[in-house]
Protein backbone atom coordinates (compact mmCIF):
# COMPACT_ATOMS: atom_id res chain seq x y z
CA UNK A 1 0.00 0.00 0.00
CA UNK A 2 1.17 3.49 -0.70
CA UNK A 3 0.44 6.40 0.86
CA UNK A 4 -0.98 9.53 -1.27
CA UNK A 5 0.05 12.88 -0.66
CA UNK A 6 -3.03 14.40 0.54
CA UNK A 7 -2.08 11.56 3.28
CA UNK A 8 0.64 13.87 4.41
CA UNK A 9 -1.04 16.92 4.07
CA UNK A 10 -3.10 17.22 7.03
CA UNK A 11 -0.22 16.48 9.55
CA UNK A 12 1.77 19.15 8.15
CA UNK A 13 -1.75 21.49 8.21
CA UNK A 14 -2.32 20.01 11.81
CA UNK A 15 1.77 21.14 12.79
CA UNK A 16 1.05 24.30 11.60
CA UNK A 17 -2.46 25.46 13.34
CA UNK A 18 -0.64 23.66 16.14
CA UNK A 19 2.69 25.94 15.88
CA UNK A 20 0.27 29.13 14.98
CA UNK A 21 -1.81 28.44 17.93
CA UNK A 22 1.13 28.26 20.17
CA UNK A 23 2.75 31.14 18.87
CA UNK A 24 -0.73 33.21 19.16
CA UNK A 25 -1.04 32.20 22.71
CA UNK A 26 2.55 33.35 23.53
CA UNK A 27 2.03 36.08 21.77
CA UNK A 28 -1.31 37.32 23.85
CA UNK A 29 0.49 36.14 27.38
CA UNK A 30 3.62 38.88 25.91
CA UNK A 31 1.20 41.56 25.41
CA UNK A 32 -0.40 40.85 28.99
CA UNK A 33 2.67 41.86 30.30
CA UNK A 34 3.78 44.70 27.59
CA UNK A 35 0.53 46.26 28.40
CA UNK A 36 -0.78 45.58 31.99
CA UNK A 37 1.33 43.05 33.76
CA UNK A 38 3.99 45.50 34.47
CA UNK A 39 1.31 48.06 37.07
CA UNK A 40 0.08 46.42 39.93
CA UNK A 41 0.39 49.66 42.19
CA UNK A 42 -3.13 51.46 42.47
CA UNK A 43 -3.59 55.33 42.62
CA UNK A 44 -5.17 57.26 45.81
CA UNK A 45 -6.27 60.64 44.63
CA UNK A 46 -4.97 63.19 47.19
CA UNK A 47 -7.80 65.51 47.11
CA UNK A 48 -10.48 63.14 47.37
CA UNK A 49 -8.81 59.98 48.60
CA UNK A 50 -10.51 57.72 45.52
CA UNK A 51 -8.39 54.95 44.54
CA UNK A 52 -7.77 54.21 41.09
CA UNK A 53 -6.29 51.55 38.76
CA UNK A 54 -3.77 49.75 38.61
CA UNK A 55 -4.31 50.44 35.37
CA UNK A 56 -4.62 53.96 33.32
CA UNK A 57 -6.98 54.35 29.95
CA UNK A 58 -3.81 54.23 27.70
CA UNK A 59 -2.45 50.54 28.69
CA UNK A 60 -6.05 49.29 28.04
CA UNK A 61 -6.21 50.98 24.94
CA UNK A 62 -2.86 49.73 23.55
CA UNK A 63 -3.55 46.29 24.49
CA UNK A 64 -7.01 46.22 23.15
CA UNK A 65 -5.29 47.28 19.94
CA UNK A 66 -2.36 45.41 19.77
CA UNK A 67 -4.20 42.05 21.07
CA UNK A 68 -6.89 43.02 17.81
CA UNK A 69 -3.97 43.24 15.65
CA UNK A 70 -3.05 39.40 16.99
CA UNK A 71 -5.81 38.31 16.60
CA UNK A 72 -6.66 39.81 13.00
CA UNK A 73 -2.82 38.31 11.91
CA UNK A 74 -3.55 35.17 13.56
CA UNK A 75 -6.94 34.49 11.62
CA UNK A 76 -4.95 33.79 8.57
CA UNK A 77 -3.38 30.82 9.95
CA UNK A 78 -5.74 29.25 12.49
CA UNK A 79 -9.51 28.55 12.21
CA UNK A 80 -11.51 30.77 14.71
CA UNK A 81 -11.59 27.50 17.03
CA UNK A 82 -8.04 27.52 17.30
CA UNK A 83 -7.99 31.70 17.68
CA UNK A 84 -10.08 32.28 20.37
CA UNK A 85 -8.53 29.61 22.85
CA UNK A 86 -5.09 30.32 22.10
CA UNK A 87 -5.58 34.04 22.83
CA UNK A 88 -8.12 33.64 25.32
CA UNK A 89 -5.60 31.46 27.46
CA UNK A 90 -2.67 33.75 26.69
CA UNK A 91 -4.10 36.62 28.31
CA UNK A 92 -5.90 34.63 31.59
CA UNK A 93 -2.25 33.08 31.86
CA UNK A 94 -0.27 36.30 31.42
CA UNK A 95 -2.83 37.76 34.19
CA UNK A 96 -2.28 34.54 35.95
CA UNK A 97 1.67 35.18 36.09
CA UNK A 98 1.54 38.69 37.16
CA UNK A 99 -1.15 38.02 39.94
CA UNK A 100 0.62 34.87 41.33
CA UNK A 101 1.73 37.01 44.57
CA UNK A 102 -2.01 37.36 45.42
CA UNK A 103 -3.12 36.09 48.83
CA UNK A 104 -6.47 36.54 49.04
CA UNK A 105 -7.93 33.77 46.73
CA UNK A 106 -9.50 36.30 44.07
CA UNK A 107 -6.89 36.07 41.77
CA UNK A 108 -8.81 32.23 40.81
CA UNK A 109 -11.49 34.18 40.02
CA UNK A 110 -10.24 36.63 38.18
CA UNK A 111 -8.24 34.16 35.54
CA UNK A 112 -11.74 32.28 35.07
CA UNK A 113 -13.45 35.87 34.62
CA UNK A 114 -10.66 37.09 32.08
CA UNK A 115 -10.47 33.54 30.50
CA UNK A 116 -14.17 33.74 29.21
CA UNK A 117 -14.00 37.50 29.01
CA UNK A 118 -11.13 37.46 26.55
CA UNK A 119 -12.77 34.15 24.67
CA UNK A 120 -16.21 36.06 24.20
CA UNK A 121 -13.73 39.41 23.05
CA UNK A 122 -12.30 37.25 20.59
CA UNK A 123 -14.93 35.50 19.29
CA UNK A 124 -17.02 39.25 18.91
CA UNK A 125 -13.92 40.20 17.16
CA UNK A 126 -13.56 37.41 14.78
CA UNK A 127 -17.64 37.29 14.28
CA UNK A 128 -17.35 41.26 13.38
CA UNK A 129 -14.14 40.87 11.08
CA UNK A 130 -16.17 38.41 9.37
CA UNK A 131 -19.07 40.34 8.69
CA UNK A 132 -17.71 43.28 7.78
CA UNK A 133 -15.66 41.13 5.23
CA UNK A 134 -18.30 40.37 3.38
CA UNK A 135 -18.81 36.78 1.70
CA UNK A 136 -15.59 34.56 0.47
CA UNK A 137 -15.72 33.70 -3.55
Amino acid sequence: MTSTPTAARPATTTGRRWAGAVLALVAAGVLWFVWLGWDTTYDVDPVTGRLSGPYSWWQVAGFVLSTGALIFTARRFLPAAGNVPAVALGIAGGFALSARADDSGLAGIGVVLILLGSAAGVALFLAVVRLLSGPRS
